[in-house]
């Protein structure tokens, strides 16, 4: 009884193995079958071609900041720079003062005394007396002073010594007048701050401007 036992098990055993046997076999065959083209339903989609555009205005961009060189531009800003400083401190009056500060030191009480009291001071006595010492810097300057004074006392500004000419300057509305008052400090400044050769010709063409300004105000 035990051996026909172990037949038994031993025959199921090589039955199913059997059996396992073919249906693998019967399996790679039916893959095998199916693994070709016709039966190959994986679609590829179609690589959408993507029109090239028109950028070769950019490319040339960035070729020509890189060939540029940073260094040169740098300094030619700061140069630019300068130069607007200086020309702005040249027409408010602020440099080229170190030219003339031997000869106009002895002033300088004097001329703090006529800004502090510039509304009420006599500028006629001192322009003459100016001028027959023909000390034609020293009568532009009191025009200078002269105009300014006129100016406030016609409300064209408010005058305070603490003030810049740009400052007194863009106080003016009426365009004419501020004009002529920006030319005669231009003037002020080349003659008083830059040492400009002043004779007795020129000053007569430069006390012409500064007299008709007085006389429209």
């Amino acid at each position: 009884m035990k051996y026909k036992l172990i037949y038994v098990v031993v025959f199921l055993l090589t039955t199913v193995f059997a059996n396992a046997q073919d249906s693998l076999k019967e399996f790679e065959n039916f893959k095998e079958k199916y693994n070709t083209k016709e039966f190959d339903y994986i679609v590829e989609k179609p690589k959408k071609e993507v029109e090239p555009q028109n950028l070769d205005w950019l490319d040339s961009f960035f070729k020509f900041l890189q060939n540029i060189e940073w260094t040169y531009v740098l300094y030619t800003f700061l140069g630019l720079s300068l130069l607007l400083v200086l020309y702005k401190l040249y027409r408010n009056g602020m440099i080229f003062q170190f030219k003339t500060e031997n000869k106009i030191g002895e002033y300088d009480e004097h001329f703090d005394y006529i800004e502090n009291n510039l509304l009420t001071i006599n500028l006629v006595d001192l322009i003459n007396k100016a001028k027959n010492d023909k000390d034609y810097r020293l009568a532009i300057r009191y025009y200078h002073y002269q105009n300014a004074q006129n100016l406030a006392q016609k409300e064209y500004f408010v005058w305070d010594p603490k003030k810049t000419n740009q400052q007194l300057i863009n106080q003016i509305k009426k365009e004419d007048i501020r004009n002529l008052f920006e030319n005669n400090t231009q003037i002020f400044n080349q003659v008083w701050f830059g040492n400009f050769e002043l004779n007795e010709e020129n000053f007569t063409t430069f006390e012409a401007n500064y007299n008709y300004l007085n006389q429209i105000v």
